[in-house]
């Protein structure tokens, strides 16, 4: 399933994989980490690319609380929010917690942080980017 998640971005610039005691330890810390995406940080700790025509930017598993913290993400969005990489520029790549079994990807402006901006990318982390793929998510230019 993974795998197949990497062939859906047309480039993806991977970085070596998370370390598995790291990424056990931020689990645990983590709740909003689906096993979709922890399979992908097995493969690559963060990198970035094209999937379809939406670039990612996942960070590396060591940045993530770090950069949750200095863009003030759960005070802005709450804490069922975890910010886990942008599409390059101005928009957070962020997981949200939709139900008890859910966890969305969504994308929000950096600029206001605000949960009614938020867009809806995939009702989660492997569907998002399947979206991304198939083109039945649009990433505004």
């Amino acid at each position: 399933m993974t795998a197949d998640l990497m062939g859906m971005f047309s480039t993806w610039y991977k970085n070596p994989p998370a370390d598995v005691a790291l990424l056990e330890e931020f689990k645990n810390k983590n709740s909003l980490f689906s096993e979709s995406v922890l399979a992908f940080y097995l493969l690559s700790n963060g990198g970035e690319g094209f999937c379809g025509k939406t670039y990612i930017s996942l960070w590396p598993l060591e940045r993530i609380e770090d950069l949750n913290s200095s863009y003030q993400i759960q005070k802005y969005l709450g804490e069922g929010f975890l910010a886990i990489g942008s599409d390059g520029g101005g928009d957070c790549l962020a997981i949200r917690r939709s139900s008890e079994s859910n966890n969305e990807l969504v994308f929000v402006p950096f600029g206001d942080l605000d949960p009614k901006s938020v867009r809806v990318v995939g009702r989660n982390f492997s569907l998002g980017l399947e979206n991304c793929f198939s083109g039945v998510y649009q990433h505004p230019d």
